[in-house]
């Protein structure tokens, strides 16, 4: 009692076994059949006689024990372990590692302690059974380490290792996912494309029908309406000049036709601008709308702009100049085209008084049509027309149209074609 009350004071527990003369079970006893005597020894009553032990006169074993890995079976096939990394073949699914610890004294006193590196975390515990079995690892690299300890506690931390691989299947591989992403990010860039292709194939019809029907509009309105009214001209010629030249009627039939001459010149202008697409450029086009004041710039070089855009986008950039001259009262206009890669971009902005917060909300002004018209024809194009203006700060009308529509090329952006010709 004086020991278990001394805290500096240490316990040493040990088991009366072979090692101690303890050879079977019928040398048991009975915990009180046992006493201390005198000189410190300790005496069991067993079912064989007397039986005793000194326990000052214990001998420990400081010795570590030897560790060894007896051997080493995957999906019951022996392997041999003696190489320094041992190779299994992809689909490996059963492997089991029997070890051992040499000790004199006690062999199965022994405790165990083993791990594998690549899946444990811990170390587990074996005392009893000696063999450690693992099952459906993943491919890859794995050491198993087992530590030993004898009987006394004597630990064998450096302990017996075995590093082996398990290849994996070809589908398993760097190489084999890599080639898959490559192969979704083609499908998925082959996709786009054809998408994109489809869309602006779309649009462009849609636009050249449109055209097709300015045309046959035109066409009529030359083989009908003009001739019709070019007829009537005539015909009010040939009174004109039956009536006396001073008189009030005579001046009222030439004042008529004046007005219709100038009625047919502004109506063979409008057909004339139904017709099919002028040549020329979209800065020409852009510089050849009369409006000397304006500052044209150009961005990112020029590339060629399918024939049915370019009328579309003059004619918005038209509505946009004729609003600012007749509404912003703006000191400085600069148009500016922008050959991006990804859309063609047009800019139109002035320095003016700016539009109502009201007004762009509502589309336009009542009775006019200018915005919604632009607004329209962008949408037409596959493309949007975005409006900002502050109160005496100015006008910016932006216009954007795909890149897919608006050039002629048929290319779509230059990394695509890089990645296209990689795969």
């Amino acid at each position: 009692m004086a020991t278990f009350a001394t805290p500096s004071r240490k316990l040493s527990a040990f088991s009366i076994g072979e090692d101690l003369g303890l050879h079977s079970a019928a040398t048991g006893y009975d915990r009180n059949d046992i006493t201390l005597d005198s000189a410190g020894k300790l005496w069991f009553v067993t079912n064989q006689g007397l039986a005793w032990v000194d326990p000052r006169r214990l001998v420990r074993n400081d010795l570590p024990p030897p560790v060894a890995i007896r051997s080493f079976t995957a999906d019951e096939r022996a392997v041999d372990v003696s190489g320094a990394t041992v190779r299994l073949p992809a689909g490996t699914g059963r492997l089991s590692i029997a070890f051992t610890a040499l000790s004199l004294t006690n062999p199965r006193a022994n405790h165990f302690q083993y791990r594998l590196i690549g899946l444990d975390r811990r170390w587990s515990n074996a005392d009893l059974q000696r063999v450690a079995y693992y099952s459906n690892l993943r491919p890859g690299h794995y050491t198993f380490e087992v530590v030993a300890a004898n009987g006394d506690g004597v630990w064998n931390r450096r302990g017996a290792s075995v590093s082996f691989e398990i290849a994996p299947f070809f589908y398993e591989t760097w190489w084999f996912t890599v080639l898959v992403i490559l192969s979704v990010v083609a499908i998925a860039l082959s996709l786009l494309r054809w998408r994109t292709r489809s869309i602006a194939e779309r649009v462009r019809n849609r636009v050249e029908a449109r055209v097709e029907e300015r045309e046959r509009i035109a066409r009529e309105l030359h083989d009908t309406l003009l001739q019709g009214v070019q007829g009537l001209i005539l015909r009010f010629q040939a009174v004109a000049e039956v009536i006396p030249s001073n008189t009030r009627a005579r001046a009222m039939i030439e004042q008529v036709l004046e007005r219709g001459d100038d009625v047919m010149v502004e109506s063979r202008e409008r057909v004339r601008n139904l017709r099919a697409a002028q040549p020329g450029d979209i800065e020409q086009r852009i510089a050849a709308l009369g409006y000397d004041s304006v500052d044209l710039r150009v961005r990112g070089g020029t590339r060629p702009v399918c024939a049915p855009v370019v009328d579309e986008l003059v004619a918005i950039v038209g509505q946009a100049l004729s609003n600012v001259e007749r509404h912003a009262r703006a000191g400085n206009v600069v148009v500016e085209l922008d050959h991006g890669a990804l859309a063609l971009d047009i800019f139109v902005r002035d320095d003016g008084i700016g539009i109502a917060p009201a007004i762009i909300a509502a589309g336009g002004r009542d009775g006019h049509f200018g915005l919604l018209g632009m607004r329209e024809r962008a949408e037409q194009l596959g493309g949007r027309l975005l409006i900002e203006s502050r109160p005496e700060g100015g006008t910016t009308i932006h216009v954007r149209v795909p890149a897919r529509i608006a050039y002629r090329a048929r290319s779509l952006w230059p990394w695509a074609r890089r990645a296209k010709a990689i795969l």
